[in-house]
């Protein structure tokens, strides 16, 4: 059924609408074909490419192997929302079932979940806030950026660093290095990978300080014994 507005000057259809190939709406026409043609002509049930029934899902392409391009030269695409700000914008949660290629920059603002399958990001992956992925992951390099400050105060002349004998009581006592988290406390809230990171550090400078006081007195008694 097609109704007319004279008044607003549009037309109502309401039933299924089948296109052979290309159909490009304007202000006071129809490209079907590369022809222009009166908005009522030229529509025949050839193949499937739109159809909407009142609650019905709308389809696109449905049963014709083409491309679908919407916005070709200009203008956003908006899902959800009513004044898109992007190229496509979507107001609400997004699921794709197989392979999402993405080529450039991806802007994540709040939580990005992947699972399951595998996520394969050419470029820059950006995130402001949180990042949980559930599984493995696998990279060629890993930057992991920190404000904290790095450890190699340890060198300095006036850093006081802990005995042997104060080191070999406190681990006696607590089952584990000074500064480092306890086991109960990583298997229960995980570990920050930034913090651990300085912290190794710091333990490796610290033992390198053992070390070379180890070796002094090495070369001390070393010398007594040649005498």
């Amino acid at each position: 059924n097609v109704t007319y507005n004279a008044s607003n000057n549009y037309y109502t259809y309401q039933g299924n609408v089948n296109i052979p190939n290309t159909l490009k709406i304007g202000t006071n026409s129809m490209v079907l074909n590369g022809k222009n043609t009166n908005p009522l002509q030229g529509i025949s049930q050839i193949n499937e490419l739109f159809s909407s029934i009142a609650t019905d899902p709308l389809y696109i392409n449905k049963s014709v192997a083409a491309n679908t391009i919407i916005n070709e030269t200009g203008g956003n695409v908006g899902i959800g929302v009513s004044i898109p700000t992007a190229k496509l914008e979507i107001g609400g949660s997004t699921k794709i079932n197989g392979d999402a290629i993405i080529t450039g920059n991806i802007d994540i603002r709040n939580i990005f979940y992947i699972r399951p399958g595998t996520a394969f990001i050419k470029g820059l992956l950006e995130v402001e806030g949180n990042f949980r992925l559930v599984g493995g992951m696998t990279c060629k390099d890993l930057c992991v950026n920190t404000n904290a400050s790095w450890c190699d105060y340890v060198f300095e002349n006036n850093y006081k660093i802990m005995s042997l004998n104060e080191l070999e009581k406190y681990i006696k006592i607590n089952k584990h290095l000074p500064e480092i988290p306890q086991s109960n406390e990583i298997e229960k809230n995980g570990i920050q990978v930034n913090k651990i990171i300085t912290l190794q550090m710091k333990k490796i400078e610290e033992l390198t300080l053992y070390m070379i006081e180890a070796n002094k007195k090495i070369e001390l008694l070393s010398k007594k014994l040649n005498k």
